[in-house]
């Protein structure tokens, strides 16, 4: 675990984060849990969740989930990564006559052309490691149901990516500020030279129980965490773009990519989640 405190100005006034980030979901669960409850509901201890809503009918559930993975939705998401993959464009070896290769040309071979051999070459790929973070956080009108869409689109474009050579480093990050500070947690979900595992990676990606039930449980015990009305907001709601851009830099390094759900659903219903990402997150899939 890595934790921070951080102050980024912001014109006439600053802004506060208090940042821990962990390896994986359960170096976030075990962490948490051996932490006293601070303030509030004790969500790690919850019974008679609103399913859909928090994702899971008991924080038992979500531990469950977090730590042996999200089997139930597992058919239904290969099935949505399915689809993706037919969209992805394909990186087939373009083949060309060259003076050596893997097979003759026999017209070319009898009429003593020299390039009479046939040889290939693929697309030259990128490599460089990408330092991609989810925040998965949303206001409280939204359902499960929008989570699961949005986070497909988060799947697909690094999916997108990796077809494209990058390789992803992807976490998840959930927060709960006001206009003057913040508390926030990343959990890494792959490094860069993971696969996707659907059945471990899903539920942190897909489920609002990463955001509702084991964050909300973070936020209410974290040592450092400061109380706020209604366990505070996304910082997309408490600060405007720019201002959010500079905050995410402080905390994460000038080359951190970070994608908000709250602009996603805003994306949703106008130009399209996967369209917003390639236009606006800067790295071309």
């Amino acid at each position: 675990m890595i934790a921070r405190k951080m102050t980024t100005k912001l014109g006439r006034k600053t802004f506060v984060s208090n940042v821990e980030i962990f390896d994986s979901s359960m170096e976030m669960i075990r962490v948490t849990t051996a932490r006293s409850h601070r303030f509030d509901k004790d969500y790690l201890k919850a019974s008679n969740l609103d399913k859909g809503w928090n994702g899971v009918s008991s924080a038992k559930e979500a531990l469950d989930l977090c730590e042996n993975g999200w089997s139930v939705k597992v058919p239904e998401i290969q099935k949505m990564v399915r689809e993706i993959q037919k969209r992805l464009p394909s990186r087939r070896s373009e083949t060309f006559n060259s003076v050596c290769g893997f097979a003759p040309v026999v017209p070319l071979v009898l009429s003593g052309s020299p390039l009479s051999m046939l040889d290939s070459h693929q697309t030259v790929r990128k490599t460089r490691a990408i330092d991609l973070v989810y925040d998965m956080t949303l206001s409280c009108r939204y359902q499960a149901k929008d989570l699961l869409d949005i986070g497909m689109a988060v799947l697909e474009y690094v999916m997108r990516l990796e077809s494209a050579g990058y390789r992803v480093r992807l976490s998840v990050m959930t927060d709960y500020t006001d206009s003057a500070s913040g508390d926030f947690v990343l959990t890494r979900v792959k490094s860069e030279t993971q696969p996707f595992n659907i059945e471990r990676q899903c539920f942190p990606l897909f489920n609002p129980a990463m955001f509702r039930v084991v964050g909300f449980g973070w936020y209410t015990r974290c040592p450092t965490s400061e109380r706020r009305p209604g366990l505070g907001r996304a910082l997309s709601y408490s600060i405007d773009r720019m201002d959010r851009e500079k905050v995410f830099k402080t905390m994460l390094g000038e080359h951190a990519c970070v994608i908000s759900a709250v602009d996603l659903i805003d994306a949703k219903d106008g130009v399209g989640a996967m369209a917003f990402l390639e236009s606006n997150v800067g790295i071309e899939a």
